[in-house]
């Protein structure tokens, strides 16, 4: 069952994919030379809940937007979120991100040793 848009997800969409890069290359494009690249990897947890408290623990984006969210919205997140680790127990769980290489190609104000 996929959470709904109002969650933070275990998973990344195309779109956010394509939108996150977009503002990496709007960021960063004129003082690097980037290579971007689309990446998975597999969260593995012993449990729904484990996967829960590791991602609100460790992840300081989640666990702030976790915080920010209202009581209701924390509760359906964390049942939704348990729910969907617990459906993929027996194997792992793709989460999608962008590989980000780079290169200066301006001095960004750091000099030479």
């Amino acid at each position: 069952m996929p959470l709904s848009g109002a969650h933070i997800g275990p998973q990344i969409g195309p779109h956010e994919i394509t939108t996150g890069r977009r503002r990496l290359e709007g960021l960063l494009a004129d003082d690097f030379e980037l290579e971007v690249a689309d990446a998975v990897c597999y969260w593995r947890a012993e449990s729904g809940e484990t996967a829960w408290r590791r991602f609100t623990a460790s992840d300081g984006l989640a666990k702030a937007g976790v915080a920010a969210l209202s009581t209701g919205a924390r509760a359906a997140l964390h049942r939704d979120w348990v729910e969907y680790f617990e459906q993929h127990r027996e194997g792992s769980v793709p989460r999608r991100y962008l590989l980000v290489m780079g290169e200066a190609t301006t001095s960004l104000g750091v000099s030479e040793p």
